[in-house]
């Protein structure tokens, strides 16, 4: 009818467009459009973003590979829709399956389990760092790689260590690739260096000299005399050509296992100094400073004077099963830094296969992955200038 506005009027292109819509009243006179066929699920259909521009459908292959990751046969299918079929399945099945590993690490976090990040090559990345604050020293153990010094701290020296580190002699070694690091707020100080002296001993002068210091720095340290286990780790510092650091780190920590005890705030930073500086690389290995043998002495000292936990770890029975992954690391609790410290030691001491010092370290990991013993001590860092000779009748 002429002079009236009809509504209905729209263009032919707005009509075609409307009867493409889906109209989902329920009185609605229309028929439907015909569904869209069923296309494979991919990733991005569960984003909560905006959807994203058409893509491509996937290839046989590429369903195929997540198929098998999926764990579900593939010879079967021999046309598209089987394989777009199969793959909703392997979809659905992956899902699950990374649920689940969520649920699992959750409950393994609760209970102390850390699973660490790997290296390309598959190696577990782990990093220790010793800080140094005034004349106080002290370790920690990271997962991941190496992270920045903390504030008011400067990075002097940095190192690496790949390893091998097995909780048994005869199970099967985790990689791992350790990140070594030396933070402080001011200078290293002066490089230590060994003086010019000699054990007096009666007889041999040389030949068995280490030996025999090395031992009469355990005797003394189970039998808590401190002064003459000092002297004792002073004089094997001091002896030409097979005295060394090497020695008295080594010598220290199976009697801190074997005649007292692992010390807090203590063992940590003996075991870095053990790796950093006794490597088998002797370029770029860690030069310990005056400050760090005097930390050195008087760590044995402390051991000397502990009462400690009388041999307690080496009661432990060593598991075959239980590898690296089971063992908790530092951000978890603190006696899982003892554990780490101990297969690091192992990984690193040049023991031979079933040697007795290094099943003792173990069975020390094996006791501070399940349990944290806190023993008190009296620690004061002594100078190699206060402490005196040792003396033939010692």
């Amino acid at each position: 009818m002429e002079g009236q506005i009809d509504l209905t009027k729209d263009s032919d292109d707005e009509r075609e467009s409307n009867k493409r819509t889906i109209d989902l009243t329920a009185d609605s006179q229309e028929e439907p459009p015909p569904r869209p066929a069923q296309r494979a699920r991919t990733s991005q259909e569960y984003s909560t973003t905006a959807p994203a521009a058409p893509r491509q459908r996937l290839s046989i292959p590429t369903m195929k590979a997540a198929i098998t990751q999926a764990g579900l046969a593939t010879a079967d299918l021999i046309d598209r829709p089987s394989c777009e079929s199969r793959y909703e399945q392997a979809l659905d099945r992956l899902a699950e399956r990374a649920r689940l590993d969520a649920e699992r690490e959750a409950r393994d976090r609760a209970r102390g389990v850390t699973v660490a990040p790997t290296a390309p090559d598959g190696s577990r990345l782990l990093f220790f760092v010793v800080e140094r604050r005034g004349d106080r020293l002290a370790a920690h153990w990271n997962d991941g790689g190496e992270r920045p010094p903390r504030a008011g701290l400067t990075r002097h020296w940095r190192g690496l260590r790949d390893v091998k580190l097995s909780t048994h002699p005869e199970a099967p070694a985790t990689k791992a690739r350790v990140l070594l690091a030396y933070d402080s707020d001011a200078r290293r100080g002066e490089a230590w260096r060994r003086p010019k002296m000699a054990y007096r001993s009666s007889g041999s002068r040389y030949a068995n000299g280490a030996t025999a210091l090395k031992s009469l720095m355990q005797k003394a340290a189970r039998q808590q005399k401190d002064d003459i286990s000092m002297r004792a780790a002073h004089e094997l510092l001091a002896l030409p050509k097979t005295g060394d650091l090497f020695h008295v780190l080594r010598r220290l920590l199976v009697i801190s296992v074997e005649d007292s005890a692992p010390l807090d705030g203590i063992n940590s930073v003996l075991v870095w100094l053990f790796a950093a500086a006794c490597g088998p690389d002797w370029n770029t290995n860690y030069t310990p400073t005056e400050s760090d043998l005097a930390f050195i002495l008087g760590a044995v000292g402390a051991v000397a004077r502990c009462e400690g936990i009388n041999g307690q770890p080496t009661k432990i029975p060593l598991r075959k099963e239980g590898f690296l992954a089971e063992v908790p690391l530092a951000d978890v609790a603190p006696a899982s830094q003892k554990a780490l410290d101990f297969l690091f030691a192992v990984a690193v001491g040049g023991f031979a296969p079933n040697n007795g010092d290094a099943i003792m370290l173990l069975q020390a990991a094996s006791l501070f992955s399940a349990r944290d013993l806190v023993v008190p001590t009296r620690f004061v860092p002594v100078p190699m200038a206060s402490i005196r000779r040792l003396k033939p009748q010692d």
